[in-house]
């Protein structure tokens, strides 16, 4: 069902859009709490200065990424894949990858 939204300002409560698209839509400023975005894609989007807390990541994948001032736990991204880099220099090819924005390859050496 298509449902048309005049720019403005919106507040949903207790809401279930599960399966919504939304296209060509600017929800710069506005504030989730307590919102399942389990299994969403987010294609060209601006995340630029957005602020990610208290979320649950498990198996999220970042691809085709501008990593430029990313920050996890107040850490650099890349700086993180530059340790990654020295640590695994048999890895480069990957790394680089991850570097330009493709997601880092699974590796069974442990933690680094």
């Amino acid at each position: 069902m298509n449902t048309p939204l005049t720019s403005g300002v919106y507040k949903a409560e207790n809401a279930n859009l599960a399966g919504s698209e939304f296209s060509k839509v600017n929800l710069s400023r506005a504030n989730y709490n307590d919102v399942n975005l389990r299994d969403t894609v987010f294609e060209n989007v601006a995340l630029s200065r957005a602020r990610i807390r208290n979320a649950c990541l498990g198996d999220v994948s970042i691809e085709d990424a501008n990593y430029a001032g990313m920050r996890i736990e107040g850490i650099l991204v890349t700086d993180l894949l530059q340790i990654y880099r020295e640590k695994f220099p048999s890895d480069r090819e990957g790394v680089d990858s991850a570097i330009s924005g493709q997601a880092l390859p699974t590796s069974n050496t442990g933690p680094i």
